[in-house]
């Protein structure tokens, strides 16, 4: 996974999938399989790497990979999805790195989502 946070090469990785439309086709991609729980837990993860790259992040948020995160936190609840909500919280937290997306971010009531994921998961 060459978007990992532990990839050597992981930033020149965020730098490209940036540059060559990635977070427009992960978006696409994103909101199109988000109730496949597989897939959304995957894209969720994706996204959270990704999101540790500020101007990935920016991208991100102005494509609406935040709103599709956060819908993909609400869809899938059970405790089969723990590793997708707490992929998704990671995420979350990456985006409010940049100014821009954290707006966006409590626009959508972004941290009010995870803090109920948080409570809802705390004893798994």
């Amino acid at each position: 996974n060459l978007t990992s946070p532990m990839s050597k090469s992981g930033d020149l990785t965020r730098s490209e999938f940036l540059r060559d439309g990635g977070c427009e086709v992960l978006q696409d991609k994103f909101s199109s399989l988000l109730s496949v729980p597989s897939c959304a837990e995957a894209a969720a993860r994706c996204v959270a790497n990704l999101a540790q790259h500020a101007p990935a992040a920016r991208r991100m948020a102005e494509v609406g990979s935040i709103k599709t995160l956060i819908d993909a936190m609400q869809a899938h609840t059970g405790a089969e999805a723990a590793t997708l909500q707490g992929d998704a919280c990671r995420g979350l937290v990456n985006f409010s790195q940049d100014e821009q997306a954290k707006r966006t971010l409590n626009s959508l009531g972004g941290f009010q989502q995870m803090l109920q994921t948080q409570k809802r998961f705390e004893f798994d």
